[in-house]
């Protein structure tokens, strides 16, 4: 199969602009955003500019009204016409009458203004949707557009035929490591720069979440309300991310002189059949008073698959979680997880970015685990005095 590489139109068939679908993403819960307080009203034109490269809109096209932008891209009026004129002046925008179109050599005009570099933006089809990832990409654009060019590349499966569309010159910026290896080491070999997000690498530049340091905190919240019987439910033989929780969690508990409880799974098993073993192997039984639950989605299964067994959280078992995203708030009763520190890995990022274009043959410029924030709600049942 060859590599899926989507302009952002491709992307979103159901919405009408990509940068609509992005604020969807993350206005779902603004306290998870961790957006910046200020935006500078550059980034209007820098998102605006990247919608046309896109062809989100086409050359020809007839924009919306200002007020209507506004909306959609979230700035006020003032602010939007200040940034179209910009765009108007050197001939990306044209104004006729009342109404503003993309003028037919939009792109050319916009090649033409030299921005300082290229930055290559490579995630997984599954990892679109990742609200971290859509936060860190956004946050990217704000504050870099439209001084560097992006180009967004979506890739299935670990398909080589990736490294074709990187050039030497460019930052490349991978969100995400799950079945990209190959890839990773054929960019190395064309690239200078790169930066993985999420992952730890022997090579080049890397920022992500401190896991080992969530699954401590997870561990330290149980303990201090009382609990001593926990186990943690996760796949067999999972990804480094995940087993960083584990080893967090399980060094907390271990100088207490306490085990964490683990299923052993040589194969692959089902999620719901996973999360169904822990709960009657686990809780039913009573042997553990809590639950350490490494993924969102087996965190849900927790709720759920205890409910069908008569049992309720916290009151006849606790459960904690990571991945904070916008679902931990609004289940019954409000999950207790990690928040990942979305603004600092992004500005971090960024001054890494900015400095790498200084150094064309490449630097080792940030490599660095951001410790997350613990967020206690009332899946936890305090214990102490039981």
């Amino acid at each position: 199969m060859d590599v899926i590489v989507k302009n952002m139109t491709a992307l979103m068939v159901s919405g009408p602009r990509i940068h609509s679908h992005l604020q969807s993403q993350t206005a779902i819960s603004p306290g998870h955003m961790n957006r910046p307080k200020k935006i500078s009203p550059k980034s209007f034109g820098a998102m605006l500019s990247f919608d046309i490269q896109k062809n989100i809109y086409s050359p020809g096209e007839r924009l919306p009204s200002e007020s209507a932008l506004g909306k959609q891209y979230g700035f006020s009026r003032p602010t939007v016409h200040k940034n179209i004129e910009m765009l108007v002046n050197p001939g990306v925008l044209q104004r006729r009458g009342r109404f503003l179109y993309v003028s037919q050599h939009a792109i050319q005009r916009m090649e033409s203004s030299s921005p300082k570099g290229k930055i290559i933006i490579i995630t997984q089809t599954h990892n679109y949707s990742n609200p971290t990832f859509c936060n860190i990409f956004e946050l990217l654009i704000r504050s870099l557009g439209p001084a560097y060019t992006f180009e967004f590349l979506i890739v299935e499966g670990d398909n080589y035929h990736v490294v074709d569309k990187i050039d030497g010159a460019s930052v490349v910026v991978m969100l995400g490591m799950e079945f990209m290896g190959e890839i990773y080491e054929g960019i190395c070999r064309k690239c200078h720069n790169i930066f993985v997000v999420n992952e730890e690498v022997s090579t080049g530049n890397w920022i992500l979440p401190d896991n080992y340091a969530a699954g401590q905190m997870m561990a330290e919240m149980l303990y201090k309300k009382g609990h001593r019987n926990i186990a943690i439910v996760m796949y067999p033989q999972d990804t480094m991310e995940f087993q960083e929780r584990l080893c967090g969690a399980r060094d907390y508990l271990a100088r207490r002189r306490l085990n964490l409880r683990r299923l052993e799974h040589s194969d692959f098993i089902e999620p719901r059949c996973l999360v169904e073993q822990y709960i009657s192997q686990f809780a039913v039984s009573r042997r553990v008073t809590a639950l350490i639950s490494t993924r969102y989605v087996t965190t849900t299964l927790c709720y759920d698959l205890l409910m069908r067994h008569g049992m309720e959280v916290p009151r006849d078992c606790s459960i904690v979680g990571f991945d904070d995203i916008y679902g931990c708030d609004i289940m019954s009763p409000p999950v207790s997880t990690v928040r990942y520190p979305t603004l600092r890995i992004a500005e971090k990022l960024i001054a890494a970015i900015q400095q790498a274009f200084k150094s064309p043959k490449g630097a080792v410029l940030l490599r660095e685990k951001v410790k997350p924030v613990s967020v206690e709600r009332s899946s936890v049942a305090d214990i102490t005095e039981s």
